[in-house]
């Protein structure tokens, strides 16, 4: 199977004083190409990327955004975009005002999801 989508360790949006972009981030990779990387991975996997809705959201809300992606419980792909805000990443749910509860650190935003997710696919 082949998988197209760059990969890149940083954001063309630069982050909020303080925070950190996701380590690894698959550059213009759409659900589909998301999909198929998370095909045949364990419940729990999960990547973050970057596509068009990622890119209009940041200019909008002039925030960085992800798109985190991973296999659930059902071995089915769910996905939530990420907003680093400067009062923390939450999860965007088509809030402009990002009224959601932000947390300092990645790791606190995303076990706030069931079940967690424990292994971020990388290159």
């Amino acid at each position: 199977m082949e998988v197209t989508g760059n990969i890149s360790k940083s954001s063309p949006v630069s982050p909020p004083s303080g925070l950190q972009p996701p380590p690894y981030i698959f550059q213009n990779t759409n659900r589909e190409t998301a999909e198929r990387l998370l095909l045949n991975e364990p419940q729990g996997t999960y990547l973050f990327r970057k596509g068009g809705q990622d890119k209009q959201l940041e200019k909008t809300l002039r925030m960085p955004c992800y798109t985190l992606t991973w296999n659930n419980e059902e071995q089915k792909i769910s996905e939530k975009v990420v907003v680093q805000a400067p009062k923390g990443y939450l999860f965007y749910d088509d809030d402009l005002t990002l009224s959601g509860k932000a947390f300092s650190t990645l790791s606190a935003l995303m076990s706030t999801l069931n079940p967690s997710l424990n292994t971020q696919l990388k290159p």
